[in-house]
């Protein structure tokens, strides 16, 4: 396993965690006002909502030209105020995770510091910056190259395998998603997948059978109806194969058809989802189930 060196930082008003590679005094120049490099004329705003400001900018380091990735993650009321009165930041969390996940060997996205803003023990707001990867999620992939172009079967094998086997590793190596859907799946441009947003990662000595239901249960919801039941089926197979488990494919795919039918009517009882959408899902779902019970 890979390790990776952290550091405790305070930069001017910020103070948090940062990689000691990244930890030259230019870089830390560099990040003792994320919001000015956000606001440069080159940075390339990709989101900016009352929640959520995020960016990419090309910046100079010690000679040598990055691309960051950069997140503002803001205060969101009373409750979120209280909340982080006894947490760390969201931003230091995903921080951890991505580290556990690198020094896991499972490949996803290279941190460079997580930075918070407090008066006392007041969090105002916080950043996480990471170097960018120019990759597609999982979704827009298969949504807009895959699904439309009736791509040959070859190729989607190749995409389910690859994603299957990076779950696998993931899971072998102790890490549970809990929120593992083809939006936080990368697809990079040489095909090599990535995990992504690890908000509400869990890492430890091993992931169980129905908490790995529960990761592949929401990966499959988020891919009706863009994945068909063919490959599901791939994906399973290499998924069983890549974790070296004695897991039968019938009875998990039965199990993870089961589960997305519970993600299903949870989301539609909150309203994530009108009456056509939800009988259009659970309708494949329900497919999938039968499909495997043959």
């Amino acid at each position: 396993m890979a390790s990776v060196s952290v550091e405790k930082v305070r930069l001017r008003t910020l103070h948090g965690l940062i990689v000691s590679a990244y930890s030259t005094p230019e870089w830390r120049e560099l990040l003792a006002e994320p919001d000015n490099l956000m606001s440069l004329p080159r940075a390339r705003i990709l989101k900016d909502s009352p929640t959520t400001r995020a960016a990419v900018v090309t910046v100079e380091a010690d000679g040598i030209e990055h691309v960051l990735h950069i997140k503002r993650l803001n205060r969101r009321g009373m409750e979120f105020t209280v909340k982080y009165l006894f947490q760390r930041s969201r931003a230091r969390r995903l921080f951890r995770n991505l580290v556990a996940l690198i020094e896991r060997g499972v490949p996803t996205l290279q941190p460079v510091a997580a930075l918070s803003q407090r008066t006392g023990p007041l969090l105002h707001h916080s950043f996480l910056i990471t170097e960018h990867v120019d990759a597609r999620s999982l979704f827009e992939l298969w949504e807009k190259d895959i699904y439309p172009a009736g791509n040959p079967p070859a190729q989607r094998r190749k995409v389910m395998a690859d994603v299957a086997r990076l779950v696998a590793r993931m899971h072998a190596d102790g890490v549970y998603h809990r929120d593992l859907k083809s939006s936080n799946i990368l697809v990079k441009a040489d095909g090599e997948p990535l995990i992504a947003d690890l908000d509400g990662a869990r890492t430890g000595a091993s992931v169980g059978y129905s908490q790995r239901v529960r990761d592949l249960a929401r990966l499959s919801t988020s891919l009706v109806p863009l994945a068909n039941l063919a490959d599901r089926h791939v994906f399973l197979k290499h998924y069983i194969a890549a974790l070296g488990s004695d897991d039968d494919l019938k009875r998990m795919g039965r199990d993870i058809a089961r589960k997305g039918l519970a993600i299903l009517r949870s989301k539609r009882a909150k309203n994530k989802y009108d009456d056509h959408e939800y009988r259009y899902l659970d309708a494949f779902m329900k497919r999938q189930r039968r499909w495997l019970s043959r």
